[in-house]
């Protein structure tokens, strides 16, 4: 199977695909697995991209 996130780190990626699995049985949605994913880079372990510096 074809990554189609994190083509660079396979630990990410088998996370991203765990948590998209669980749309199948309600225990997630496709779009927010995707939007919460998508600005995620590997290279940002351990760090929110979300997160302000103060």
């Amino acid at each position: 199977m074809r990554q189609l996130m994190f083509q660079d780190d396979q630990q990410f990626w088998f996370e991203t695909l765990r948590n998209l699995g669980l749309a199948v049985y309600g225990g997630s949605d496709v779009g927010e697995v995707v939007a919460t994913a998508s600005p995620i880079r590997a290279s940002c372990t351990g760090t929110s991209p979300h997160r302000r510096s103060s």
